[in-house]
């Protein structure tokens, strides 16, 4: 056997134990399609009872779910929204490839599935405990979770915005001060970071009350918090 699969240029990668004289083989790097015919004539031999190649893909990733009517127009429930960003067509240009995209938020799953792929996550901090983990600390602890998948979920079972973008996770507390913010914006401006999201600030006032004067009051800056992004941006 092992004569025969040599003669076919096929390589040993495991001798199976689950059958009698059967193998996983592997063919040279360019066979491509010529695999079949390989065999195709190996079980043509009456020395061979069964032969099939196993076929592999590339994964493709995952395109916006209907669902997800914040990234694109859609129909839910019979009703159309167009409320989205238009992220669908977004992506006909790109995907997010070579960007970094620093979260500055509360906690980070980086172990999920649509953050784990090697290279995702990238110079991860905790402002808090000045340490490189910025997983959440308790069940509430999961906004920068949400904001990260809206922002660059990698299309395992959903696509962010910018599914190819790295994920610069930088977890602050929201008690901790202007300081802390500002020690934010220096971490990801320092590592590279092309875009800084951040998505809080003061009392957002009532959500379904478009009057409310609280939605359109401005809220001076921390001088700290300014210069750090004026530092950020320059």
């Amino acid at each position: 056997c092992e004569a025969i699969l040599s003669d076919n240029h096929l390589k040993i990668k495991q001798k199976t134990g689950f059958a009698e004289n059967s193998y996983f083989v592997s063919a040279p790097e360019d066979t491509g399609l010529r695999i079949f015919g390989i065999a195709e004539s190996l079980l043509q031999m009456k020395e061979v009872e069964l032969c099939h190649p196993e076929l592999i893909r590339k994964r493709g990733l995952k395109k916006i779910d209907p669902r997800q009517w914040h990234l694109m127009a859609t129909t839910i429930g019979g009703v159309r929204i167009d409320e989205g960003v238009s992220a669908d067509m977004a992506h006909t240009l790109t995907l997010g490839e070579n960007v970094t995209i620093a979260l500055i938020d509360d906690g980070f799953d980086i172990d999920h599935a649509e953050f784990n792929s090697p290279g995702k996550v990238v110079h991860s901090r905790d402002i808090a405990s000045n340490s490189n983990n910025p997983r959440p600390q308790n069940g509430w602890d999961n906004h920068g979770t949400a904001c990260a998948g809206v922002a660059l979920a990698g299309g395992r079972e959903a696509s962010g915005v910018a599914p190819l973008a790295r994920l610069m996770p930088v977890r602050l507390s929201s008690s901790l001060g202007s300081i802390a913010e500002a020690n934010a914006f220096l971490w990801a401006a320092d590592h590279g970071a092309d875009i800084i999201s951040c998505s809080w600030g003061p009392e957002d006032g009532n959500w379904s009350d478009p009057a409310d004067p609280v939605h359109t009051t401005l809220v001076d800056l921390p001088d700290s918090t300014r210069l750090a992004i004026d530092y950020a941006v320059a």
